[in-house]
């Protein structure tokens, strides 16, 4: 499991400590996911390219960020 997933598992953690909330983890990955895609937004344009490269490098960006490979 990678640095930033260990720390998104933690922040699931029920606040008795004991167990895991496991919708609270995955709303968690997927809000990161959702700050990952707005962060690469800017570089998609009108060109067409410009969105395919856009959408290679949020691809490229998610698998590094969550240590996941395609």
């Amino acid at each position: 499991m990678n640095q930033r997933i260990r720390e998104l598992w933690n922040q699931s953690r029920y606040p008795s400590g004991r167990g895991h909330d496991e919708q609270k983890f995955a709303e968690l990955i997927v809000k990161e996911c959702m700050n990952r895609v707005r962060s690469r937004q800017q570089f998609a344009g009108e060109d067409q390219q410009n969105v395919t490269q856009a959408f290679d490098l949020l691809v490229y960006d998610l698998e590094s960020h969550f240590g996941v490979e395609e």
